[in-house]
């Protein structure tokens, strides 16, 4: 037996699973360290995933050690699926339901509210979640892959293509709708794309390796595919938590958008501007609205930026070095 096509993706797999597991946990650690008001059930989120992750790579080495070490000599090792192996695919359907949910959540919030596309992006995960736990159940059950295989291996492909379809789903709803944010500041819509980066780059990486996994356990008759499959646990987790950490960036970027000198004076009513007149800012004479907007423009752009704030602020603790608008004699509703 050669242990490079049976074997041999077990052990790589196992190592890059590893090494990702401790960039989860360099990710906890910093979310640890600067976001505390954070609410409960969001930072419940961040341990309960941290957790799932760390016992998942203990099954990886427990799964390992079986394959590569207790069970060296075994000539018809390659066919047996050991406990551990169905104890990883079932922490991988919990971890990426949790995930997909959180997303789900995202795309609730960017989308105004949407429920019925909410109940479309749940559904799907509900059904992914359900279908590797049968998947797990008869892996254990069964302990055979070839077996596996002709009585259910249509559920570990309908598993993988559901967890597929939602990256897609959730990655293209996220991308629509904070294009559809777009403003008619340059500044906000830097950060805009900034987060639609964000929204590609996580899907994409998931996406591709389930994808790769997919085709792999179709169409090669060897553990190839579960050395792929290791790793998607992990790059779910790290999209989850970088995510969460990259909001104080964003937060950041949006305050230097909102103190920047370039942005135009919005002039929305007679009364503001000779206010400004009064009080000296409109020095020169003869100078005119050169951007002329109505109320409801400026109300529209109002209300998408702050969305977008609250989609990646978390309720998170506000931002000292912000200035209040109100101060500045500004009235409610203008810039």
């Amino acid at each position: 037996m050669s242990i490079l096509p049976f074997l041999g993706p077990l052990l790589l797999g196992g190592l890059v699973s590893t090494f990702l597991s401790g960039v989860v946990s360099m990710q906890t650690a910093l979310y640890t360290s600067v976001y505390h008001t954070d609410t409960i059930w969001l930072r419940a989120m961040v341990y309960v995933i941290w957790v799932l992750d760390l016992l998942h790579t203990m099954f990886i080495c427990i799964a390992d050690w079986d394959y590569l070490i207790a069970n060296w000599a075994d000539p018809t090792i390659q066919d047996w699926i050991p406990w551990s192996i169905g104890g990883t695919v079932m922490l991988t359907a919990l971890m990426t339901f949790i995930v997909q949910c959180f997303f789900a959540w995202r795309v609730h919030t960017v989308s105004y509210r949407k429920w019925w596309i909410t109940t479309i992006l749940a559904a799907v995960a509900s059904a992914r979640l359900i279908a590797a736990l049968v998947s797990t159940a008869y892996m254990i059950r069964l302990q055979s892959y070839e077996a596996f295989r002709r009585d259910v291996g249509w559920v570990f492909t309908l598993g993988l293509s559901l967890s597929a379809l939602l990256d897609i789903l959730v990655a293209a709803s996220l991308c629509y709708y904070l294009r559809k944010s777009r403003s008619a500041f340059s500044s906000m819509d830097a950060i805009v794309n900034t987060l639609t980066f964000y929204t590609i780059q996580n899907g994409s990486l998931t996406f591709v390796t389930t994808f790769i996994s997919l085709i792999l356990w179709v169409t090669v008759d060897n553990l190839i595919f579960l050395g792929l499959h290791f790793a998607i646990t992990k790059l779910y987790a790290n999209a989850f938590l970088s995510t969460l950490n990259a909001r104080k960036t964003l937060r950041l970027q949006q305050s230097s958008a909102e103190h920047d000198p370039s942005l135009p004076v919005v002039l929305g009513s007679d009364r503001h501007s000779r206010m400004r007149m009064q009080s000296g800012r409109m020095a020169r004479p003869g100078m005119t609205d050169s951007i002329p907007m109505s109320t409801k423009q400026v109300e529209i752009n109002i209300e998408r930026s702050v969305q977008i704030s609250t989609d990646f602020d978390m309720h998170d603790e506000p931002d000292t070095e912000m200035e209040d608008v109100s101060s500045k004699g500004t009235p409610p509703g203008e810039f």
